[in-house]
């Protein structure tokens, strides 16, 4: 069957039902589904039909509807909102249809920058660029070889300059080509076909110019859906920013690229000496490149091997020729990952070993960079840096690795067989790289401004900044940043002092020189670092005893580390709190005690003076300061008062109230209260004045003396009406129940726990799910979607996914983690009554009063 014949076909189906399943429409095409994936893709493409769900297809016009959507519609164009366009083209292949957008946007109100107009020659032009791009508020970034190519695209910096900036991008793909890897995860709006008279496609593309919302559906939106592979390319572009030197190594690469038996280019060296840059320039600038992925010990996901292969995965999709095709052809995305959630050999497997396998050599390399694998290693198991070297030799020979890490021994030993290239800080090359990176830093208008201002000589400033760097690039960093922002002192490099710990120390004696006024600060950076959340200048005068007024000198002093951000202050980075504590740094001078500052802090909380700003601070954090002070016999005082407990309950919420008995775990009385707290908290969300009933009705026969001392003072301290139990009518804490769990409006019909006891998911006859977090009784969120009663719901092994059986004769495919509903699996004609899942989590089975099971 040919293709217009298929499509015909599929229309007319499509018109007759209004949707159709896809197993409708293969079956209809005698099960071609090469040709259906083909049909369907241009169904989507002409707005002839729409995606549901990824199981069929809805028709959502008809070929006159079509026709008459083509036509220009003035009154339509009130909808839109005006944007200022920056359009980056490559002038050898794009120019016409930029001029011919740029006219069309115009007309429809938009202001259009594009450099064939406005640009200036000579040393204008960067400034030029980067003064519209600052300004826009659409980046329209036109895809073409001579635009993107790497090395020498002609908008690939303008691109990275937008990211950089954080502007919003739309890319078009004019002439087929590689998209740069920094925005590979915006998918494109395709031009490739189109002319500037189609007035449909035009009208498209005004229309997500004038939307806030980023372009999502195109060729790989259903890739991306599943494999929701992580976006780095604004770390990219910051990475890059400035990017300086580092030619010697690039040499050493394309060296080692001549070496077809070496796999992988292993890239080490001390932290800060700027592998994450050298990596990062390599993703925006060599072709070779066609996946990336960044190792961020502060963003636990990137360093989880399962999103590490699907991001990797998806961005050979979008790069390499054939493997698109290929990855599709594996089967279901949703299916293989569940189907190999817990085995990441297994998915490197299907999603990058057997696609890969499956297509035509390409005529060059393929490079997959990977940065920073040391911050992979905390991963329990399998981590990133043993499943690369176990799979390795799965890879075809013309894919190679490039890796970079610290000098951890554990990743040296895992790559011993690689030669590693050290970006060795006292090496001739890299001391060059830092000179020329300072030299054209210090000639920047505004540093070089400052530096003239001061009366500062350059030369002896970037002697200074190059002698006391230690040829750490990330200490150079933070300087140029010093001298921005004005907390360097540029009239006496002489006293610049190496290192970061360096820096901290400098910025102090220079400030309180040999210490001298530091004991007068100190007090104040021991409440700042001891405080549980940021405060007002206000909070900080009362519990230093100090007037305000006279403490705006002392903030201003230290305000570099601890800026004011919305009137409140917070350190300017955890190394601050640590090298002050003198957990790192060898100088003892400008050592706080940071216990001392939580005794001042529980001193002033336990006054009788406390402001009313402060009262709800009191009630959240008085116990974690107690605990730090090592005031313990205080902190069960204050956990078994009752003014404090019903407090906190009103203000701050159960759950942290419970967690506060925490601080406090071999205490006997304390545990007896937590577990009375804990079985009540269900009634005390509804209604907290509950808690005097409460607590006497589950603890009126403990003979513990605190515990009756602590029922006396309440029942003092009530002075309104409430339920006291004749006899021991609740359940008392110790016992096997923990916590009973409310929300649903009607009968709760099945639960289903997660294997690690964390989350259950209930079913009721409300028609909802309710996810439940079992370490506190909360409520976590509902699941709407079914619109009979829910009689059944399983949960797949890794507790990330749920099926539910309903009365309205569906079953439906949750998403544990976003509440999202994946899919509905229909079939039955009665009730559902039952659902259990296989092992793996790939197949359900379903049972039915329809007597069949499915």
């Amino acid at each position: 069957m040919d293709f217009d014949k298929a499509k015909e076909l599929i229309i007319e189906l499509l018109r007759k039902n209004g949707k159709a399943k896809n197993s409708e429409m293969i079956d209809l095409l005698d099960g071609d589904r090469e040709l259906f994936e083909r049909v369907r893709e241009d169904l989507i493409f002409d707005d002839i039909a729409k995606d549901k769900d990824n199981v069929g297809l809805i028709y959502i016009s008809s070929d006159q509807d079509e026709a008459e959507e083509a036509k220009p519609e003035e009154s339509t164009d009130e909808k839109f909102l005006t944007r200022f366009i920056f359009i980056s083209y490559g002038r050898n292949d794009a120019s016409d249809l930029a001029k011919k957008l740029k006219k069309e946007l115009e007309a429809k109100g938009h202001e259009v920058w594009m450099d064939i107009c406005k640009i200036r020659d000579g040393k204008d032009w960067e400034y030029e660029i980067e003064q519209a791009i600052e300004k826009c508020d659409v980046f329209l970034s036109l895809l073409s070889p001579h635009a993107v190519r790497r090395p020498d695209g002609v908008c690939l910096d303008e691109i990275s300059f937008a990211r950089y900036n954080g502007k919003r991008i739309i890319p078009v793909m004019v002439i087929p080509c590689k998209p740069p890897l920094c925005i590979y995860r915006l998918d494109w709006i395709d031009f490739r076909e189109l002319k500037m008279d189609d007035q449909k496609a035009l009208n498209r593309l005004i229309k997500e110019i004038s939307s806030d919302e980023q372009y999502v559906e195109g060729t790989y939106a259903e890739i991306f859906s599943k494999l929701k592979p992580i976006d780095f390319g604004t770390r990219i572009s910051n990475l890059t920013r400035d990017f300086t030197g580092r030619e010697w190594l690039i040499d050493e690469l394309n060296e080692w690229l001549n070496n077809e038996e070496s796999r992988v280019f292993f890239v080490t060296g001390d932290p800060g000496v700027g592998k994450s840059a050298v990596m990062a320039h390599l993703v925006e600038k060599n072709e070779l490149v066609n996946a990336y992925h960044f190792c961020l010990f502060h963003l636990a996901e990137s360093t989880e091997p399962g999103i590490f292969i699907k991001s990797i995965s998806a961005q050979l999709a979008t790069q390499i020729e054939g493997y698109y095709e290929a990855l599709k052809g594996i089967g279901d995305l949703d299916d293989v990952v569940k189907d190999v959630k817990q085995d990441a050999d297994s998915l490197f497997k299907r999603l990058i070993t057997d696609p890969l396998s499956k297509i035509k050599q390409p005529d060059s390399t393929i490079l997959i960079v990977i940065d920073a694998l040391d911050e992979s290693l905390g991963v329990k198991g399998t981590n990133i840096s043993s499943l690369l070297r176990n799979r390795l030799n799965d890879l075809p020979k013309w894919v190679r690795l490039v890796i970079s890490s610290r000098k951890e021994a554990k990743i040296i030993d895992t790559f011993s067989e690689f030669k590693p290239h050290e970006i060795d800080a006292g090496r001739e090359e890299n001391i060059k790289d830092i000179n020329d990176y300072v030299a054209k830093k210090l000639k920047e208008p505004k540093i070089a401004k400052l530096l003239e201002e001061n009366n500062a000589d350059p030369d002896l400033i970037k002697d200074a900044i190059i002698k006391n760097s230690e040829n750490n690039f990330l200490y150079v960093t933070e300087v140029i940043k010093g001298i921005i922002n004005k907390s360097i002192d540029l009239q006496h490099p002489e006293n610049f002092t190496p290192g970061l710990v360096g820096l901290y120390q400098d910025f102090f004696n220079r400030l309180f020189p040999g210490g001298k006024g530091y004991d007068e600060i100190r007090p104040l950076l021991e409440i700042i670092t001891a405080s549980r959340e940021p405060l007002t200048r206000e909070e900080i005068a009362f519990f230093m005893s100090c007037d305000e007024f006279n403490l705006r000198n002392q903030l201003a002093k230290i305000n570099t580390f601890f800026p004011d951000r919305n009137g409140r202050y917070y350190p300017y980075h955890k190394s601050v709190i640590d090298w002050l504590s003198g957990d790192v740094g060898k100088d003892p001078t400008f050592n706080i005690n940071i216990k001392r500052g939580n005794n001042v802090i529980c001193n002033q909380l336990l006054s009788d003076r406390l402001p009313d700003s402060l009262k709800k601070y009191k009630l959240s954090h008085l116990p974690a300061h107690l605990a730090s002070a090592l005031r313990f016999d205080e902190l069960k005082s204050v956990l078994t008062n009752f003014k404090f407990i019903e407090g906190k309950l009103n203000q701050v919420g159960i759950v942290e109230l419970i967690k506060d008995y925490e601080l406090l775990p071999t205490d006997v009385d304390l545990r007896r209260i937590q577990g009375a707290l804990r079985l009540s908290a269900n009634a005390l969300r509804r209604d907290p004045n509950e808690l005097i009933s409460q607590l006497y009705g589950r603890l009126m026969s403990d003979n513990s003396p605190v515990i009756k001392g602590l029922l006396n003072n309440a029942m003092k301290e009530i002075h309104k009406p409430w339920l006291k139990m004749l006899q021991q009518s609740l359940i008392p804490p110790g016992g096997s129940l923990l916590y009973t769990l409310e929300g649903h409006t009607s009968e709760v019909t099945l639960v289903a726990l997660s294997r690690d006891g964390k989350r259950a998911v209930s079913a009721s006859r409300d028609g909802t799910l309710k996810i439940w977090d079992m370490e506190t009784g909360e409520e976590i969120r509902t699941l709407k979607g079914h619109t009979f009663g829910v009689r059944s719901v399983a949960l797949s092994r890794d507790g990330k996914r749920a099926v539910s059986a309903s009365w309205d004769g569906t079953l439906k495919i949750w998403d544990i983690e976003t509440g999202e509903e994946i899919r509905t699996l229909e079939g039955h004609t009665n009730t559902v009554t039952s659902v259990a899942l296989s092992e793996d989590g790939k197949r359900a089975v379903s049972a039915s009063y329809d007597r069949t099971l499915k």
